[in-house]
């Protein structure tokens, strides 16, 4: 994991989710896999729903580093669509 993806990883358990959604649960593994391997590489998808997530709930993170990374990349994917 870069530096920002483990600072985005730390950060998931004081997030608040929406219930009943898949959010809480892929959160949950994503810090268990920072917990367990800070160096470990995630994989395209796990990097994507890392920050989706934190753009998801971006009202709840401080780290303006951390919300620019995510509306980074959610947005651009979201430009490549169309």
């Amino acid at each position: 994991m870069t530096d920002l993806e483990q600072r985005a990883a730390q950060l998931l358990p004081q997030i608040r989710y929406a219930p009943d959604m898949w959010h809480e649960p892929r959160a949950k593994f994503l810090y268990r896999v920072w917990k367990s391997d800070p160096l470990w590489n995630l994989t395209a998808l796990e990097q994507a729903d890392l920050w989706w997530l934190i753009w998801h709930y971006r009202r709840q993170v401080d780290d303006a580093d951390l919300v620019w990374r995510a509306d980074e990349v959610t947005n651009g994917v979201l430009a490549l669509r169309f």
